[in-house]
């Protein structure tokens, strides 16, 4: 999907299992979104090679953008600002041009490869604010690349880097360093997130078209504001820990005007939703998001959620809670989901590699790949602020690690692996959470573990790793006890040690090694 300067993504569930996508020009609600960070050093990596430390950083008149050792002349040259967009990227700003009254912010120059300073928005002469929109991909917690959002449109792959002059370019990821492409910060000191917190409001809306029949009201009140029924509120509360409460209020019998000939495209539908609640006595911007319920359409989508965003439309299904469930994901930056199919296996060892296929939703544990509306996996949670850092483990040496049931504040909830390229190995233990699990207990993803590839972006994408090839089915695909996980990628091994219902043995050893 291309970012574009106040255009958002909408994401569908489609009936038919296939993925399609959308845009929308509304905004993302203030709760999702970050402040500045700042001021600190970006540190290069290429410094550890003479034992020095190298920053990206002004030059005393403030006009080249230098990598250079840090502490030279006055210390703002070396200090960044890094401000979120609303569409996962940063404005990185130099203080010391900030203080010179000069355009401050870190952009793509006259070509590709070339890096200046300028302005923090576009003035309508000097190029899209997409050249200076950087995204920060984790090859460790604290330590990424730095790619511009313009790039990864046009020209994918090519990434901030120290040249052989010492000067910052654009450049090639694959053929250059990863010395010279990783940048050290405490502007990104953990990982990703889009804080999803507190109390929140939507407006509910159950709609149909003139000369309809409606929709009927309460199964639809009920999957979202029902207390002792399954329910996005419940769900919410019960996935985040008691870190959301969602309230709101519920409107039933809307009239949407007359039906479009054709599939009515959700933005619309959304907008004549919002100008009914106005003609009621509502105020429609006066809640964090807008759900919509309108009578079954032509559409061969269920769902459709803006990405991320604040708004919910769905296809005569807004009875069922695994709809909104699914649809807010999408509101939260959360893409459909994945899994690894076919992985090379061998005396209860699987390899990820060049045999798996990877394959879209036959992902049972996800609500974001057809699970229904099982509980969110750990690295969403995590992407929502509903894990602290010392709930997610990132590790970096062999070892047996302890991992704590899903849900159990008291113990790391999510282990994570780099796998070098931004990606992580991503490990979750979770035990039946009623009503929202649809496992029974003796289902292997409760004596196992859940091994994903993890990916965030600006959005976040989940991969299920198949630990089972040798069956069609997903339903088994959890790693289980004396099982082994090989990663040529990450070149790690994975071995389940031990089980028990309050946590798991978790050994990771180079497979250089192993």
């Amino acid at each position: 999907m291309k970012r574009t300067r106040g255009l958002v993504g909408a994401a569908l569930f489609l009936m038919a299992g296939l993925l399609q996508g959308a845009s929308s020009a509304t905004a993302v609600p203030a709760a999702a979104r970050a402040t500045e960070a700042g001021p600190a050093r970006i540190l290069s990596e290429s410094g550890r090679e003479a034992d020095k430390e190298i920053c990206l950083r002004a030059d005393s008149a403030g006009d080249r953008v230098l990598v250079d050792a840090c502490g030279q002349g006055d210390p703002a040259q070396d200090l960044w600002n890094a401000t979120p967009t609303e569409d996962g990227f940063y404005l990185l700003e130099n203080v010391h041009r900030k203080n010179q009254g000069k355009p401050p912010c870190l952009r793509m120059g006259a070509t590709t490869a070339s890096v200046v300073f300028g302005n923090c928005h576009s003035n309508g002469t000097d190029g899209y604010d997409s050249k200076r929109r950087w995204g920060l991909t984790y090859t460790h917690k604290g330590t990424g690349q730095l790619r511009l959002s313009y790039t990864e449109q046009v020209r994918a792959g090519v990434c901030l880097a120290v040249t052989a002059q010492a000067q910052a370019s654009n450049s090639d990821c694959a053929s250059t360093p990863a010395s010279r492409l990783n940048w050290t910060s405490s502007l990104w000191p953990g990982y990703p997130q889009r804080p999803f917190l507190g109390d929140t409001t939507a407006l509910l809306l159950a709609t149909h078209f003139t000369g309809e029949k409606p929709a009927a009201p309460d199964p639809v009140k009920k999957a979202v504001f029902g207390d002792s029924y399954p329910s996005l509120r419940d769900y919410l509360r019960t996935v985040s820990g008691g870190r959301v409460r969602l309230a709101g209020d519920f409107l039933q019998d809307i009239d949407l005007g007359p039906r479009p000939a054709v599939c009515p495209d959700a933005g619309q539908v959304v907008e004549r939703a919002r100008s009914a609640a106005r003609n009621a006595g509502y105020r429609p911007e006066a809640y964090d998001r807008i759900l919509v319920d309108m009578s079954a359409s032509k559409c061969d989508w269920a769902g459709m959620g803006q990405m991320p965003g604040n708004w919910i439309v769905t296809n005569g299904s807004g009875w069922k809670t695994w709809a909104w469930t699914h649809e807010l994901g999408h509101n939260l930056g959360f893409q459909h989901s994945h899994a690894l199919k076919g992985c090379a296996a061998s005396d209860n060892v699987v390899t990820i590699g060049a045999q798996c296929k990877d394959v879209i939703f036959n992902e049972p544990t996800d609500t974001m790949g057809g699970g229904g509306m099982n509980p969110y996996p750990a690295n969403y949670r995590q992407y929502a602020g509903w894990l602290g850092p010392d709930q997610v483990q990132e590790i970096d040496a062999d070892g047996t690690y302890r991992l704590g049931a899903l849900g159990d504040a008291s113990s790391p909830q999510e282990l994570r692996i780099p796998r070098g390229d931004g990606t992580y190995l991503s490990v979750e233990y979770r035990q039946r959470l009623s009503p929202y699990d649809s496992f029974t207990d003796d289902s292997p993803f409760f004596h196992g573990v859940v091994v994903r590839i993890i990916s965030v972006k600006g959005t976040v994408t989940n991969t299920l790793i198949d630990t089972r090839p040798e069956t069609d089915s997903s339903s088994d695909a959890a790693l289980t006890v004396g099982r082994t996980l090989r990663d040529e990628q990450a070149h790690v091994a994975v071995r389940l040690a031990a089980l028990d219902p309050s946590g798991a043995q978790v050994a990771v050893e180079s497979s250089r090694r192993s």
